[in-house]
């Protein structure tokens, strides 16, 4: 026994042969490769007195953000402690024990502080530092997104075969944090040691979303779908940055032929992870007034299915009410918006998402529902109030921006000119190579009175910036 991971961390009740194929298994978890669990579970049956294949697994299933496999997560450390006293492992895994369970029990924000510190310790931890960014993503905490892996990256160099991992969530914390072009290098940097790096990939992507770059976007995208597209359980979510790119150049067709192809289709899982990149989608194009009912429908039923009664976590409420309005059940979603209100008023359970849902769900969900009810200048005020406070409840820059979206396009369809121009302005301003938002910016324009040379000015932009965006894509 006492073998070491590959950083030289022992473990004293790792055998040779279960570390071998835990350390395959956080690479896989890592690089989100499909054949993850199966791994994890090889090396639970040849060493089920070594946590970390135990840790690892239920990590796997509180990804989920699901009731079900929340519970699942526990029944996964009740087999551990059926096995093993947990006092007997070494401290990196007492570590991870105590984050999951507190997980497991709703407080999110506190595994990630036990992860944190366990990086403090143990910088060349590689399944601490990449669950904790990821627990970072979950909890809304931007600046820890970036800042965990950088206390620790000074530990690593690219002599260890994990320094990619480790590189490719720095370029993802430096893409929420602002540094767009850092991020870009940097994940760069990941994909040419490991180029199946599917979080690298998609901070990239999130690198030029940020800017606007549509057409780079789209080419970088598409020209690496070898890399991702293919027995990569983040493939979904990296073909919905696609067609984002593609909604934004103009091309609607593509967009919808993606959403079939990679984000939702008949053998995807019924799940909430991959559900909320389908209704992200469409709630785009409902807002811009496309009729997606035809795809919104199912995916409505489908939230049915799944949510659970007691709310577990916001973030997917949202997008289920998205799917509901969109596919024209407004009735199912004043479920959504009814349930979170029963949860609140039975009182504080001390969970982050009683938190997140007090804060930023429910009146999300109410701002959606008042979208969907034609009640614009009230969606507009929740949605502007909440700007400042909405990453709380997780998610990325990328994805919240379904609320800017919305926001600004109740201002449009309510007739309020000046917040509508001011909202596009800012579009404009912070990515001015985006085609979509000198589209909407000419549209406010035109609301606000603006003189017809101006108007005249933005959509001419917004028809050259497309055009531009196709061209690079084709490049």
């Amino acid at each position: 026994m006492a073998a070491t991971d590959p950083q030289g961390i022992a473990f004293p009740t790792a055998s040779d042969r279960g570390m071998a194929l835990y350390a395959q298994g956080v690479q896989q978890m890592s690089y989100f490769q499909a054949p993850v669990l199966e791994t994890l579970d090889a090396a639970i049956a040849e060493n089920p007195e070594f946590g970390m294949p135990h840790f690892a697994k239920a990590y796997m299933m509180l990804y989920m953000t699901s009731p079900e496999y929340t519970h699942m997560a526990g029944q996964i450390m009740a087999g551990l402690r059926g096995v093993i006293d947990t006092g007997r492992l070494s401290a990196v895994e007492q570590a991870h024990a105590a984050a999951i369970d507190a997980w497991v029990g709703g407080d999110l924000r506190r595994a990630a502080g036990i992860l944190d510190r366990l990086g403090l310790d143990y910088p060349r931890e590689v399944m601490g530092l990449r669950v904790g960014h990821e627990m970072d993503f979950f909890a809304g905490q931007t600046r820890n997104l970036r800042d965990r892996v950088a206390r620790q990256i000074t530990a690593w160099d690219e002599a260890d075969p994990h320094y990619g991992i480790v590189l490719g969530a720095l370029a993802f914390g430096l893409e929420e944090n602002g540094q767009y072009a850092a991020a870009e290098e940097t994940g760069l940097r990941a994909l040419a040691l490991h180029p199946k790096d599917a979080w690298a990939v998609h901070a990239v992507a999130h690198s030029y979303e940020m800017r606007g770059m549509t057409g780079e976007g789209i080419a970088f995208m598409t020209g690496r779908t070898g890399d991702w597209a293919e027995g990569n359980l983040f493939a979904g979510h990296n073909w919905w940055h696609t067609a984002l790119f593609q909604l934004d150049s103009g091309d609607i067709d593509g967009a919808l032929k993606t959403y079939d192809k990679g984000i939702f289709f008949d053998e995807q899982m019924r799940v909430e992870v991959t559900m909320l990149d389908a209704s992200a989608l469409l709630w785009r194009l409902h807002v811009d007034g496309h009729d997606v009912s035809s795809r919104a429908g199912p995916l409505s039923g489908d939230w049915k299915g799944v949510l659970p009664e007691v709310p577990h976590y916001p973030f997917n409420d949202m997008h289920a009410a998205m799917a509901h309005v969109a596919g024209g059940d407004m009735d199912a979603a004043g479920h959504v918006v009814a349930r979170m209100e029963r949860y609140l008023a039975a009182g504080d359970d001390g969970t982050n998402a009683w938190t997140m849902t007090r804060r930023v769900g429910l009146p999300v969900c109410r701002a959606i529902v008042d979208f969907g009810a034609g009640r614009y200048a009230d969606c507009a005020e929740t949605l502007y109030a909440l700007r400042g406070h909405a990453a709380e409840f997780g998610g990325s820059h990328a994805q919240r921006d379904a609320l800017d979206r919305t926001l600004l396009a109740a201002a449009l369809r309510g007739g309020s000119g000046a917040m509508a121009r001011a909202l596009a302005s800012e579009r404009v301003t912070n990515a001015a190579r985006n085609p979509f938002n000198w589209s909407r910016f000419a549209d406010a324009l035109a609301l606000d009175q603006a003189p017809e040379p101006r108007v005249a000015a933005a959509r001419e932009q917004a028809r050259s910036l497309q055009a531009e965006a196709r061209r690079l894509a084709m490049a």
